[in-house]
C-alpha cells in the first residue's frame, strides 16, 4: 500500500499520506507592515524588514511576536523571506504572517521559502512577477505533518543550513585571501620587477615605495595619449 497521496497541487505532486493540507489563511494571520522606507534610521534600535534581503533599522516597533515576512512587490517577490521573534517593524509592502495555528512558525517559514515561488509563477512564462496579492496568499496550499515531526524537521534544517552557511563563509574568506594574493602578485611585479636581488631606489611616492634602481618614473600623461570618450553629434 502506498504511503503517499495526491496533493492535487500541480507543483507539489504526491505528499505523505498522513500529512494535512490546509490553505494558508487557516494557519496564520496575514497582514502587511505599516512603515515606509523613509522611516529607516542608520542606527535604529529595532529591525525594520523591507522588500530586500537586507534588514534596515528604526527606533520604534509595530510588532512584538513571532513572524514571517515576505516581499509583496518588486524583485523580491517569492524570493525574499525573513523569520523573526521579538520587537520589529515591517514595510507597508511587506506581508507579515503571525499567530500561527496548528503549525510551527519556523516550519512554515521554511515551507514558504521553498514553495511560494511556484505558486507565484503558476500560469505565466515570466521568471519574475511584479507583485503578490493577498487572495493568492490566503488560498496558498500548505502541506504539513504533526507538530512533533515539524519540530524534528525544523531542527534538522536549522542544523544543516548552519553547516552550509559556515562553509560558505569559509569559502568567501578563502576567495578574499586569494584575491588579495593575486593583487599583491600583480603590484609586486609592476612596481618591483621579477628579480628579488636587484638594487632598489626610493620612488618618492609613498604607496609605491622602492623600485628597481634602473627603472624610470614618469607621469601617465607622458607615456601615451590620454582622453575621455567622445560623443558624436546626430
Amino acid at each position: 500500500m502506498s504511503n503517499t497521496k495526491e496533493s492535487h497541487v500541480q507543483w507539489l505532486g504526491e505528499v505523505p499520506k498522513n500529512w494535512r493540507t490546509l490553505k494558508l489563511k487557516f494557519l496564520c494571520d496575514i497582514n502587511t507592515g505599516s512603515k515606509d522606507t523613509q522611516d529607516k534610521l542608520p542606527d535604529g534600535k529595532y529591525p525594520f524588514f523591507v522588500r530586500s534581503p537586507h534588514v534596515e533599522s528604526l527606533d520604534e516597533f509595530t510588532h512584538n511576536e513571532e513572524a514571517i515576512m515576505t516581499a509583496g512587490d518588486g524583485v523580491g517577490v517569492g524570493k525574499v523571506f525573513h523569520y523573526y521573534e521579538g520587537k520589529f517593524a515591517a514595510h507597508q509592502r511587506v506581508y507579515v504572517f503571525t499567530k500561527f495555528k496548528d503549525i510551527i512558525g519556523k516550519y512554515l517559514y521554511y515551507y514558504l521559502m521553498s514553495n511560494l515561488k511556484f505558486e507565484v509563477l503558476m500560469g505565466g512564462a515570466k521568471s519574475t512577477v511584479d507583485s503578490i496579492r493577498r487572495p493568492m496568499l490566503s488560498e496558498f496550499p500548505v502541506v504539513f505533518p504533526d507538530l512533533e515531526l515539524q519540530k524534528k524537521i525544523v531542527r534538522f534544517l536549522d542544523r544543516k543550513i548552519k553547516q552550509i552557511n559556515d562553509l560558505i563563509s569559509l569559502k568567501q574568506n578563502y576567495v578574499e585571501l586569494i584575491e588579495e594574493q593575486r593583487q599583491s602578485i600583480i603590484t609586486e611585479a609592476v612596481t618591483k620587477g621579477l628579480n628579488p636581488n636587484v638594487k632598489m631606489k626610493d620612488s618618492g611616492i609613498e604607496w609605491i615605495g622602492e623600485i628597481p634602481e634602473h627603472w624610470e618614473l614618469s607621469k601617465v600623461g607622458y607615456l601615451g595619449r590620454l582622453q575621455n570618450g567622445i560623443s558624436l553629434a546626430p
